[in-house]
């Protein structure tokens, strides 16, 4: 398993984990503030067009249990490696951000 960036549920920044466990936030002020009020996630996530779109959805109600229609917390909790590629490849941070955008700024710096 590879550790890609993941967005921040609180914060809603891009950051790297640092362990190989599941990770939904950048800080231990985020894990705070997290389970003090409930997290949940609220960054957005971008998509090329309607089938990516779909593609999406279905990914979510295949993971959900609740029967939720945008159900991010069950994908995380059922399937974190999809959750991470998934993030990875259409998560977009507070900034509109996408993650290689993050990464080639994180790099030149």
């Amino acid at each position: 398993m590879r550790i890609t960036p993941l967005v921040c549920w609180s914060c809603n920044n891009w950051f790297i984990p640092k362990t190989l466990r599941k990770s939904k936030f950048c800080c231990n002020a985020c894990r705070q503030q997290g389970f003090l009020k409930k997290a949940i996630p609220n960054f957005g996530f971008k998509y090329n067009d309607e089938e990516d779109l779909q593609e999406w959805r279905n990914i979510l109600a295949s993971n959900c249990k609740e029967n939720k229609p945008e159900c991010v917390e069950c994908l995380f909790d059922r399937n974190y490696e999809l959750y991470c590629s998934e993030v990875y490849k259409r998560g977009v941070d507070k900034y509109q951000k996408s993650a290689q955008e993050w990464l080639s700024i994180t790099i030149q710096n």
